[in-house]
């Protein structure tokens, strides 16, 4: 009786022990959930930040439509990054459609005009330099940060404009994220 009775409190303290373990792996499982839930749901609402129009840059410029022309030209740069020569493609036409300055109107409208994701970036070198001439002097507060790829178009190298000193390549997209630096500031 009293080995019988030994071995039920045995056998239920290895019942006990499994309901734990399973307890803790359900806990651990459900709590993974949430976080992927939680960190999906900051993609999104990061993704909408960047899809919209009036997203804060922390910067101040003199003049607002050069915020508006540089939301714009953010918008392709995100796209070349993503390389996704649809998004790049619409996005360019907004920022033609934005900005009266030929010299940025032009490159805008040749990245807009096109399929082809290599020639976007070919234009989008181009668009770059003239943004920064564009941008240049124009802010009140906060910075524009110059980024630099030396590798871009066989080691001649090309810049861009961000709104972050986090390096995403335009020129290189995901296959190359982070290759490039920061060269400098326009305040």
């Amino acid at each position: 009786m009293i080995l019988k009775l030994v071995i039920m409190n045995i056998t239920n303290v290895k019942i006990v022990r499994k309901s734990i373990s399973f307890l803790t792996l359900f806990i651990l499982l459900a709590s993974c959930k949430v976080s992927q839930k939680q960190t999906e749901s900051v993609r999104q609402t990061a993704t909408m930040e960047q899809t919209s129009e009036v997203k804060d840059l922390g910067i101040t410029f003199m003049n607002p439509e050069k915020k508006i022309i540089f939301q714009h030209y953010l918008k392709v740069k995100d796209a070349l990054f993503n390389s996704d020569a649809v998004e790049t493609k619409n996005a360019a036409e907004e920022l033609a459609n934005k900005v009266s300055e030929v010299k940025v109107k032009k490159p805008a409208m040749e990245i807009a005009s096109t399929d082809d994701i290599v020639l976007q970036r070919k234009a989008f070198k181009l668009l770059s330099i003239e943004m920064e001439s564009l941008l240049t002097g124009s802010l009140v507060s906060g910075e524009i940060y110059r980024q630099h790829c030396h590798m871009a178009f066989r080691n001649t190298g090309a810049i861009w404009l961000s709104d972050s000193s986090e390096i995403l390549n335009p020129y290189y997209g995901k296959i190359m994220p982070d290759c490039g630096t920061v060269k400098g500031t326009i305040k």
